[in-house]
């Protein structure tokens, strides 16, 4: 039943496409026939054959990338790689297309009109598998981390073991993920074991050598751990080499504090929730805390559904994520919604308690919960929603 589904689906798109490029040959060949009509007596063949070619293709590849966007991308997507990549097969296939008329044309002495209508069909066939395969490939906005994140990933995983008990229906739609720091126990282990959906949060400091040594030489191994300044200064060098190239390759998004960037965090945020992936935060106040409680929490955060809600009328989930130290568990707890009744001010300091509570769980043994959130649930109920 299933496979019949899919392949109900890909024949359904098959056909669609091939309307769609039976629609873009007819305007082409109709620009192609008028064009060449004018043009030959005035510039010759081969000159009429290009002029022809080019206006011909460049009026009807704007038709044919627009149908296929809406097929492929359901003309959603305001990506400039799609059109890149788009009018380099055009490039390609313009190319090939004159060249072929103009072999056809003089060599078996064919009509120019026929002779066009034989390149295309002999070169629709490789633009349809490029357009499948590359330029409108459609898990195209699924990619996963850089190579270097993934090889430490694998790496890391070997020696720091963690039971996912988390949902999956949470990955399958845009969220906004809340995790414990824990002194970096909760990013460590939702990066090693969270899939690539999942974009995490991470201070701007992190994204560049020279922030990044400062952070490490200046503050933790000097002020916090006390380290010797030869020793602090090695150190917070490798820190700087290697950890700014690994935040980036596991497409973390930069955090601004205090600054006007912040704006960017945001706005790469609503985009990646806009495209159905799920953003993860880790807003302890105490971030190098490792106890399991969880303390003072910011709450900036929560700006996001204001911008969500704001482009796409709907509220975003926001999910609680436990990591537990003692057994090494990653679970999540239900999610939680803003509703339209409540003024936005009161509701996330509603949330944002809400959120604490879920993720103040404490494990009675290695095989239940008990969860201090009940009392807060009874008093807010109206910010659950069901999935």
């Amino acid at each position: 039943m299933y496979s019949a589904k899919v392949m109900g689906i890909h024949f359904k798109k098959a056909a669609t496409y091939f309307r769609n490029f039976g629609l873009s040959a007819m305007l082409d060949l109709s620009i192609f026939a008028i064009i060449l009509f004018f043009a030959k007596p005035i510039f010759g063949t081969g000159m009429a054959i290009l002029m022809a070619s080019v206006t011909a293709r460049i009026l009807s590849s704007l038709v044919n990338f627009r149908l296929n966007k809406v097929l492929f991308l359901g003309g959603n997507s305001k990506k400039r790689s799609y059109l890149i990549k788009y009018y380099i097969l055009w490039l390609g296939l313009l190319t090939s297309s004159a060249s072929m008329i103009y072999i056809i044309n003089d060599v078996f002495a064919i009509n120019e009109v026929i002779a066009k209508t034989i390149s295309d069909i002999s070169l629709g066939i490789f633009s349809y598998q490029t357009q499948m395969r590359w330029v409108f490939r459609e898990n195209s906005s699924k990619k996963t981390k850089g190579i270097y994140f993934r090889v430490v990933r694998k790496i890391l995983a070997c020696f720091m073991k963690r039971e996912v008990m988390v949902d999956k229906k949470i990955f399958s739609k845009e969220n906004v993920l809340v995790g414990h720091h824990q002194n970096f126990y909760g990013p460590v282990s939702c990066m090693l074991y969270l899939p690539d959906s999942v974009h995490f949060w991470v201070v701007s400091h992190l994204f560049t050598f020279k922030e990044c040594f400062n952070m490490y030489y200046q503050h933790t191994f000097k002020k916090i751990i006390k380290l010797p300044k030869i020793l602090a200064f090695i150190m917070a060098v490798l820190c700087g080499l290697f950890i700014p190239p690994l935040i980036k390759s596991a497409k973390a998004i930069p955090v601004y504090r205090e600054s006007r960037k912040i704006t960017k965090t945001l706005t790469q945020s609503i985009d990646l929730l806009n495209q159905g992936k799920q953003v993860m935060i880790f807003p302890d106040a105490e971030y190098d805390d490792d106890g399991q409680i969880m303390g003072e929490i910011y709450n900036g955060f929560m700006h996001l559904e204001k911008l969500y809600h704001r482009a796409n009328k709907k509220h975003i989930g926001f999910v609680p994520i436990i990591t537990d130290k003692k057994t090494g568990k990653i679970i999540n707890s239900k999610a939680l919604y803003f509703n339209d009744k409540t003024p936005y001010n009161v509701q996330k300091n509603i949330l944002t308690n809400q959120i604490r509570d879920s993720m103040n769980l404490k494990y009675k043994d290695n095989t239940g919960l008990k969860t201090h959130s009940h009392m807060s649930e009874m008093k807010v109920k109206s910010t659950y929603r069901k999935r």
